[in-house]
């Protein structure tokens, strides 16, 4: 269906304006609390970012800003009287929760509804296990040496300085990572993955970019369907590792003298390696590299198509 252009004109005026002249109150919530038997910090918030440090304390830091679109102040203690929030601990969990169930977000761009969204800005001790949830918004997560779990629906993440084993998705948004020191799961469906520096058993899986990852040490498996793939591996392979893309190339730095077996089939692309390599066979446009370089070692799989 074809639209007027003044039409269109007109929607994107009155979006521009929302976007950079929407009103917005901010009440803060800010608190310090004893984690006296507490092994783990879950946090969950709607429509707004949450970023967590770990540092050298022995309690939390809790800071949660109530972010009130196209309110009066009356509009934002209405809203405000029917907010869920939670932050209490029980069974050894620090539980951290704030929604509002009657948000307009999509009437709120056009500066008719008031709506609500909620910042967490968390400060916790390294050692902690963390799980954290947002609709919306960004996650960030530094200097933390327990187990992580995080999931955001609309928005980017950046992790670094992991000691735990890391478990990450992101529906709309890319993935930054760097020092992650027990392995990964990172997946996200709409954006690029970047590694620098992962030890352990790591996954990376994108629907919609490229991933690039240096610094691997451990077994990788990494897989794009819409864009190339980069590993570099600066000590040997001890483990067998899979790259695989669907719309790309795949670029693989290794060790000189690296021993290995490569299993390389593929139909939409070409194998160029540094070393001696052995095409088992070509059929119309599919074809493999197969064979034990420097003697052989754990299998190297390439998939492209």
């Amino acid at each position: 269906m074809k639209f007027p252009k003044f039409f269109l004109f007109t929607i994107a005026a009155i979006l521009s304006v929302s976007a950079f002249g929407v009103p917005k109150i901010v009440r803060p919530i800010d608190q310090s609390i004893n984690l006296d038997g507490v092994a783990k910090v879950e946090a969950c918030v709607q429509g707004g970012f949450i970023n967590l440090t770990g540092d050298q304390r022995s309690n939390a830091h809790v800071l949660i800003e109530k972010v009130f679109r196209n309110a009066s102040e009356k509009e934002a203690d209405s809203i405000e009287s029917k907010i869920e929030q939670t932050i209490d601990d029980l069974d050894s969990i620090l539980y951290i929760e704030f929604k509002y169930d009657n948000n307009w977000a999509f009437w709120s761009l056009f500066r008719s509804k008031p709506s609500v969204h909620f910042n967490a800005t968390l400060s916790v001790p390294k050692g902690i296990n963390v799980e954290l949830h947002t609709s919306g918004g960004n996650i960030e997560i530094d200097g933390v040496e327990g187990e992580v779990a995080a999931r955001t629906s609309g928005g980017h993440m950046k992790l670094a300085d992991i000691g735990g084993p890391v478990n990450a998705h992101t529906s709309g948004g890319s993935i930054a990572a760097s020092d992650l020191r027990s392995g990964a799961n990172l997946s996200t469906s709409g954006g690029p993955i970047k590694v620098d520096s992962i030890a352990g058993n790591s996954k990376l899986k994108t629907s919609g970019g490229s991933i690039n990852a240096t610094g691997v040490n451990g077994p990788l498996e990494a897989k794009t369907s819409g864009g190339s793939i980069t590993a570099s591996f600066p000590r040997e392979i001890d483990a067998d590792t899979l790259l695989k893309t669907s719309g790309g190339d795949i670029i693989e730095k290794l060790p000189l003298g690296e021993r290995f077996y490569l299993n390389a089939p593929n139909s939409g692309g070409g194998v160029r390696t540094d070393f001696p390599i052995t095409m088992t066979y070509e059929l119309k446009r599919s074809r493999t590299a197969e064979g034990p370089v420097n003697g052989g070692g754990p299998f190297l799989k390439f998939r492209t198509s």
